[in-house]
């Protein structure tokens, strides 16, 4: 990607992925959210707009060497009630943001240097409490994909449907079939039973070879 430090260079949304106490996260680097009159930036701050939206987690990077700007305070004041940390990059300079104002609205302000790397500790612990992933196991089984969590919702569903069945008193045939529908949905979970669907999602998202 091209770095540089003037505004609006990033255009493309870059992922990566980033591991936090023993969980992956998904990471997009957006443009910045401001007002433009270049089509091209424009077009980079409607893709920021749209993963903010739909991120569960915002990591809300401001300029800690300049004055807070009025997208800034924009931005923060828009993430209340949002898992989100707000981070004060530069902190190797002095400090012009209004750390005050941040510390006020935002529940979680870190400040970090790129360039050091100082702070990225405070980060890590600051995502993890937002995240609440200091409470989750790392060495336990989670699901770690919306196909997962499909397979086990609609084993949860089929379980039930075998529950209210069994409570309706409806034969063990209808009840055995409820129960078959959700040893399915777990063994498609596990890839024990490989079905076309997820055969069609893995070459959806996997370059696989033979």
């Amino acid at each position: 990607s091209i770095v540089t430090d003037i505004p609006g260079t990033t255009r493309d949304v870059v992922e990566e992925t980033a591991f936090v106490g023993g969980v992956k996260l998904n990471l997009a680097d957006t443009a910045g959210l401001r007002e433009t009159d270049d089509p091209v930036e424009r077009i980079g701050v409607d893709r920021a707009g749209e993963r903010l939206a739909s991120a569960a987690l915002v990591l809300a990077v401001v300029d800690g060497a300049a004055p807070l700007t009025e997208e800034d305070r924009t931005l923060v004041s828009g993430l209340a009630g949002r898992p989100a940390v707000v981070v004060v990059n530069k902190s190797d300079l002095t400090l012009r943001a209004d750390l005050a104002w941040l510390q006020a609205h935002a529940t979680h302000p870190v400040c970090i240097s790129a360039a050091s790397g100082a702070g990225v500790e405070a980060l890590e612990n600051a995502v993890r409490e937002v995240t609440e992933l200091s409470r989750l196991d790392p060495g336990a089984a989670m699901l770690s994909s919306e196909r997962q969590r499909g397979c086990a919702a609609q084993a949860l569903r089929a379980v039930e449907e075998a529950r209210r069945a069994l409570q309706d008193g409806m034969t063990f045939d209808a009840v055995g079939v409820c129960i078959d529908d959700a040893l399915a949905a777990l063994f498609s979970l596990t890839g024990e039973r490989v079905s076309d669907a997820v055969v069609d999602e893995v070459f959806a998202h996997f370059c696989v070879g033979k």
